[in-house]
């Protein structure tokens, strides 16, 4: 098949959301990024239930989508989505796109699937080790002298609001989704180093001595 545009939609269960994650030929935030309750789109939600592709010959037959909009003025005519899972879990959708109509076919797909697992590996790699990484960090920052209720509440709005200023951000520094999403996930840990420091000066809510700076 004539394959112009491929990208990926991770799936968030917690939110139950789709979210945009990586791309190959937007390069502004407000062109790749699309999110959207995943129950609410229920052609990809039968796909991913019987794991089989979703093919749209024709993106106009869809129109009514805002991202299919997006699609269409940027000259994108058909599409396919592909359901991928990690352990039989539903992990989101490999998107591929076609500037020509009817450009995919079952039987075609079948041969491109070595493809597929390999951008399927390739995301879902980077996000076990960020989830790992995220996992330490949670038990680090719980060791914490300091660490409370409050605290925690603290952490998790610094990840939310992160995550809002670097979506302000995006196009004018050329974030992408993954970077965005990078950046609310690690800004929640921005004190973690504290760990290291007496109870004393971790706990303080007074100006520090010359001698606790140093």
């Amino acid at each position: 098949p004539c394959i112009d545009r491929v990208s990926f939609a991770k799936y968030h269960p917690h939110q139950d959301m789709l979210k945009s994650f990586a791309e190959s030929e937007f390069d502004t935030w407000c062109l790749a990024h699309h999110e959207a309750p995943f129950r609410k789109l229920h052609n990809l939600t039968i796909s991913a239930e019987k794991a089989i592709p979703r093919i749209v010959d024709d993106l106009h037959d869809i129109n009514h989508c805002s991202r299919i909009q997006t699609l269409l003025k940027e000259g994108y005519q058909s599409s396919v989505a592909i359901p991928c899972y990690d352990n039989k879990a539903f992990t989101g959708f490999v998107f591929l796109n076609s500037v020509q109509p009817q450009a995919f076919k079952l039987e075609a797909l079948n041969g491109l699937k070595p493809y597929f697992e390999m951008v399927q590996f390739a995301v879902e790699s980077e996000d076990h080790v960020v989830h790992a990484i995220e996992t330490l960090a949670d038990r680090m920052q719980g060791m914490m002298p300091s660490y409370s209720p409050e605290y925690y509440a603290h952490t998790k709005r610094m990840k939310y609001y992160s995550q809002l200023i670097a979506t302000q951000l995006a196009d004018h520094h050329h974030f992408n989704d993954e970077t965005v999403e990078h950046i609310g996930t690690f800004a929640q840990f921005h004190a973690l180093s504290d760990i290291q420091l007496p109870i004393e000066i971790a706990c303080s809510r007074i100006r520090y001595t010359r001698e606790q700076e140093a």
